[in-house]
């Protein structure tokens, strides 16, 4: 578990692994040629990201490298969540942002309007948020193989060595084993603490 409460870890029995990965057939291309989820009999790196991610701008020079090291085998489609699709393009354009955008310019970008594909793509996690930038490795079967919170420096984030991989035709590592079980105390009233009313939602 990060500082930031992040957790990077992706368990054993992480419930998108495995998982049918859903389209992108909504999204609108903003760089490089529109393209389906599956093409060129290739797998698929889909990688989620934003604009207001400035703190890891820098891992799109990681996604541009590894879409070069292996192009013959490899799409990397980077889809932004971005509320209106001039963010997207002015990471392109902007020259304030010519250090991140020259290493978009070298992959697939896409727009995902009303962040349809990106909802779809938490189903598959079961979670009710993506944190960026969230890189999801899908075979050429359309499978969903791996995926992760991707951060370049951490020791939990293994996306490029499971790339090579995956492209070598070897077994995904998984090493983490099963989520830990997180104890219910809800009902114990040892510690002091207020009961809470059933009723109680938070929004």
């Amino acid at each position: 578990m990060a500082a930031s409460g992040v957790n990077y870890i992706v368990y054993d029995d992480d419930p998108a692994l495995g998982k049918e990965a859903p389209g992108i057939d909504t999204v609108e291309f903003v760089n490089g040629e529109p393209r389906p989820l599956l093409s060129d009999d290739k797998h698929t790196l889909l990688v989620f990201w934003a604009k207001w991610d400035k703190a890891n701008f820098h891992a799109y020079e990681k996604f541009a490298d590894v879409a070069a090291k292996h192009a013959d085998a490899l799409n990397v489609i980077c889809v932004s969540t971005d509320p209106e699709k001039s963010y997207a393009e002015g990471m392109l354009t902007k020259e304030k942002y010519a250090e991140p955008g020259q290493h978009l310019k070298k992959m697939n970008v896409a727009w995902d309007a009303n962040k349809t594909v990106a909802s779809a793509y938490k189903e598959v996690m079961e979670e009710l948020v993506i944190n960026l930038p969230h890189a999801f490795l899908i075979n050429k079967s359309g499978i969903v193989v791996w995926h992760e919170i991707f951060r370049a420096n951490n020791a939990d984030c293994k996306l490029m060595a499971q790339i090579d991989r995956l492209v070598a035709g070897e077994e995904m590592e998984l090493s983490n084993g099963p989520t830990p079980v997180i104890e219910d105390d809800s009902d114990s009233d040892s510690d002091g603490g207020a009961e809470v009313d059933d009723d109680f939602e938070l929004f």
